[in-house]
């Protein structure tokens, strides 16, 4: 039980950092970015709303993973999580290079 306890503890500080720097980078940081260059990138107002947007998806994901009772994260779980994670993540880096 602590150990549920602990896991989505995590997960919801985790969500909640994530929403944070999404909307940080929305109203004015877009340094937040990593490898961000205003020189290089076609369109920073797109960039920022694209990167700021899946960040907090990202933070909103890992937050609801939190309320998922125990007895449902078993191995299935644990899959699923990682799979849906690296998708989030992956495509978030892929569609921020249109930008570039």
């Amino acid at each position: 039980m602590a150990l549920a306890f602990t896991e989505a503890v995590v997960l919801w500080i985790s969500g909640f950092v994530l929403i944070g720097l999404g909307i940080l980078v929305r109203n004015g940081h877009p340094e937040l970015i990593a490898g961000y260059d205003p020189e290089n990138v076609a369109d920073p107002e797109k960039l920022v709303a694209f990167v700021s947007r899946w960040t907090v998806v990202l933070g909103v994901f890992l937050v609801a993973s939190g309320f998922i009772p125990e007895h449902y994260r078993g191995e299935r779980f644990g899959i699923a999580f990682v799979v849906l994670l690296l998708l989030f993540s992956g495509g978030m880096v892929l569609g921020a290079n249109r930008y570039s």
